[in-house]
């Protein structure tokens, strides 16, 4: 049976860095997975119109590395907050696709319009008959005061190396961060692959699990 996966981001690269790899090994599979963002950074008016093109067509690419749909927003600043027409937007999706399973952000992370688009997600999923996973915060990121509880292990040994270079997609990025943010990204993955005795993982916190005992230990 095909599974219709919905991963969450607020803006481009959220969900590549929070679950890359789950969303290629998803895809490898024939499964049919939507990556689904936000809002672009800057997209307030302090990016220009060629900015905000390049960043779609940076997360196109890599929506198709990953083997994912890709589904953006473009909504304004301080527009990504738990409010009735976002929880709507939200909604309408969740009705058209009827996934069964939704990945987003943690609700410890630090910047304020991750959190705002989980707290969204979750009065959205709050009736839907579907899993419901966070992914650990994205990098680079801000310290916080939460701890993240690593609760589903994903083996992405075979599709890391698609979720590096889904990433390697946003040049804007790389121009930003450098080469030590990929480097950052696979270190974590190496880290939760060491804890579940596997090269590469990724780790989620379940808000809910709903699943056949046959597919319970799948991806």
């Amino acid at each position: 049976m095909q599974e219709r996966i919905i991963i969450f981001g607020a803006h481009p690269d959220d969900g590549e860095i929070g679950a890359g790899g789950t969303i290629a090994a998803y895809a490898r599979r024939g499964h049919r997975v939507m990556l689904v963002n936000f809002r672009v950074p800057g997209g307030n008016g302090d990016l220009s119109e060629d900015e905000r093109r390049q960043r779609h067509a940076e997360a196109e690419r890599a929506a198709r590395t990953l083997g994912a749909e890709l589904v953006s927003f473009g909504l304004k600043r301080d527009a990504i907050q738990p409010t009735a027409e976002l929880v709507g937007t939200i909604d309408d999706l969740l009705a058209e696709v009827k996934p069964t399973a939704v990945y987003t952000h943690w609700l410890g992370d630090s910047h304020p319009e991750h959190i705002g688009l989980s707290r969204a997600v979750l009065a959205g999923t709050r009736r839907n008959r579907c899993s419901v996973y966070m992914y650990e915060a994205t990098l680079p990121g801000g310290i916080t005061g939460h701890a993240f509880r690593a609760q589903k292990f994903v083996d992405i040994s075979d599709t890391i190396d698609a979720k590096i270079d889904s990433l390697a997609s946003y040049e804007t990025q790389l121009d930003r961060y450098g080469q030590e943010w990929l480097e950052a990204v696979r270190g974590r993955a190496a880290l939760r692959g060491f804890q579940m005795g596997t090269r590469y993982a990724e780790a989620f916190q379940v808000v809910k699990e709903i699943a056949p005992i046959r597919d319970a230990c799948g991806v």
